[in-house]
């Protein structure tokens, strides 16, 4: 997008923060589809390992950064396995939007380059969230939104930090947002609204 590319590009410390900020969430997002069937677990371990690699590279300070002209190829080389997907392979509907929102996810992750794309990496997430959530039915889910209700919160909460900074902060200052009790009152909060409505709705 032309308003994107208008941004200023971040530097490698605030580029390794956002990683590091959005790669728990990214790593726990699709989990439920290893179990429901959801997408290839094939699809779901190159995934995971791909999240694994990027947020070690972030964690040694050598974010990975792909360029403009790379990701454009291989968002064209993936639009011809959509089709295959679809007209040869018939995964159906959940897997093939899985696989292309775990496909774009690692994209994004991997040339994050504005702050605008953090936010876009972040909406894909949520995007991969509701696609995992979409397909459990069983109590055990509970858990799974809870750990996915907190690292939202902590993300969230870090990405509002790093918008402030045009340089990466010290990891203590992103490490104590936000604090235990503020957590632990918006996941109760956010429990006792969603639990109740997500069991009530047709699945």
């Amino acid at each position: 997008m032309s308003w994107l590319r208008g941004e200023p590009e971040i530097p490698t410390g605030l580029r390794r923060a956002y990683v590091l900020v959005l790669g728990p969430l990214a790593a726990l997002a699709p989990v439920p589809l290893f179990w429901t069937e959801g997408a290839l677990p094939m699809a779901l371990a190159a995934y995971e390992a791909a999240v694994l690699l990027l947020w070690v590279r972030a964690r040694a300070g050598t974010p990975v950064r792909l360029s403009d002209s790379i990701l454009n190829a291989v968002g064209l080389s993936y639009f011809l396995w959509l089709a295959l997907e679809f007209v040869v392979l018939k995964h159906g509907l959940l897997r093939s939007v899985s696989h292309l929102l775990l496909f774009t996810a690692i994209a994004k992750l991997a040339s994050l380059k504005r702050p605008g794309e953090a936010r876009t990496a972040l909406l894909v997430l949520f995007l991969l969230t509701l696609a995992s959530a979409s397909s459990v039915t069983h109590a055990a889910s509970l858990l799974y939104f809870a750990a996915m209700a907190l690292l939202a919160i902590r993300a969230l909460g870090r990405l509002a930090v790093l918008a402030d900074f045009e340089d990466a902060p010290p990891d203590r200052v992103l490490g104590s947002v936000p604090t235990r009790g503020v957590a632990a009152s918006l996941i109760l909060v956010a429990g006792a609204v969603a639990v109740p409505l997500f069991y009530s709705l047709p699945r």
